[in-house]
C-alpha cells in the first residue's frame, strides 16, 4: 500500500479480516493451537473463529518474525498463519532500524510454502505460515 501518513492505510489494513472469508473449523482450530502455544487465548474463548491481524513493530528481531529461541515460540508468521500480516514500515535502507535482510527474506519461504522450519537446540519444528502479507 502506498500513500502519505493520515491517508488511512493502516486502517484499511486492519479491516481487511472483517472483509475476508470466515475460518472454516478447520483453520479456526489451527489458529487456536498456535495462539495457545503462545499463551495468547483470552481465558473467556474457547476457539478463535476470526481471522487474525498481526502488525509487529519494524524493530522486530529475527525470533520474534519467525519464531524460535531456546525454547521455541511461535513468532510473528505463524501468528498471522490464516490471517492478515501487516508491516506497517518497511525502512528503504533495510540495514537500517535493526531489519536486517535475514529478516525481510524470512517471508520468502512461508509465503511460499505455507510452512517454514525452526531449527534450535531443541531439534527442528515445522511452524505454519500461511498468511496474507501487505507492507507499507
Amino acid at each position: 500500500m502506498v500513500g502519505p501518513p493520515g491517508s488511512g492505510k493502516t486502517m484499511l489494513a486492519r479491516r481487511l479480516p472483517t472483509i475476508l472469508p470466515r475460518p472454516c473449523f478447520a483453520e479456526a482450530l489451527e489458529t487456536t493451537k498456535i495462539h495457545s502455544i503462545a499463551g495468547l487465548i483470552p481465558a473467556d474463548q474457547a476457539l478463535i473463529a476470526q481471522r487474525v491481524f498481526r502488525s509487529p513493530h519494524h524493530t522486530i528481531s529475527d525470533a520474534g518474525m519467525i519464531g524460535g529461541g531456546a525454547h521455541p515460540r511461535p513468532g510473528e508468521v505463524s501468528l498471522a498463519h490464516h490471517g492478515v500480516l501487516f508491516l506497517d514500515v518497511i525502512p528503504v535502507n533495510i540495514n537500517l532500524n535493526n531489519t536486517s535482510i535475514k529478516t525481510v527474506s524470512c517471508f520468502d519461504t512461508p509465503f511460499r510454502a505455507a510452512t517454514h522450519l525452526l531449527t534450535s537446540l531443541e531439534g527442528i519444528r515445522r511452524s505454519p505460515g500461511d498468511y496474507r502479507g501487505f507492507c507499507h
